[in-house]
């Protein structure tokens, strides 16, 4: 005769154990789309000079980065197709709205992709997107800036200088970043 089989460990009296996963599968969905954007950057060591950059936005004006010393610069790479980047925009636009003015600069680099599927993208984004969207269809500013992934966000600051960095999805309009973003104007 065989023995019966063991009771998986997961049940007590032949009932499951897994309600006491509940409250910590809560907390975590809860907390799930708050972890989807960090917050906080990297400084760049030795804070070297930000490469080149010479772009034509959507509305056909050439933006040089050269042309933006004395501005604090947010430089951000995305494309339609990354999830993270679609996720960031809406705190693009909103720290684009909080600091906008003669101290400050905001570029987002459509990476890889035909002004059609860029134009495309915004119309259907739930937000309507103020900042400049450059576009970088062949990616050649990817090669000269030696990205690695998409999103990253380079701060450049009044000197031309690359002070910060974040490489995947930040939350832009995060206090802490907004703190850094106004101490580098106030320079």
């Amino acid at each position: 005769m065989r023995a019966p089989p063991a009771r998986p460990a997961t049940t007590t009296g032949g009932r499951s154990r897994w309600w006491l996963l509940t409250p910590l599968l809560a907390a975590f969905m809860l907390a799930a789309p708050a972890l989807a954007l960090r917050t906080g950057l990297t400084p760049v060591a030795g804070t070297p000079a930000a490469p080149a950059l010479s772009l034509t936005s959507l509305d056909g004006r050439l933006t040089r980065l050269e042309d933006l010393r004395g501005k604090v610069v947010v430089v951000n790479f995305w494309a339609t197709w990354c999830a993270p980047c679609r996720e960031e925009m809406p705190t693009l636009q909103k720290t684009w709205q909080d600091l906008r003015g003669p101290d400050f600069e905001l570029l987002a680099i459509n990476v890889g992709e035909e002004e059609a599927v860029v134009r495309e993208f915004l119309a259907a984004f739930e937000a309507e997107l103020e900042f400049p969207i450059l576009l970088d269809p062949g990616s050649q500013t990817v090669a000269d800036w030696k990205l690695k992934g998409l999103p990253v966000t380079v701060v450049i600051d009044k000197h031309g200088r690359a002070v910060y960095e974040a490489v995947g999805g930040r939350d832009m309009a995060s206090q802490e970043i907004i703190e850094i973003l106004r101490a580098l104007m106030g320079e």
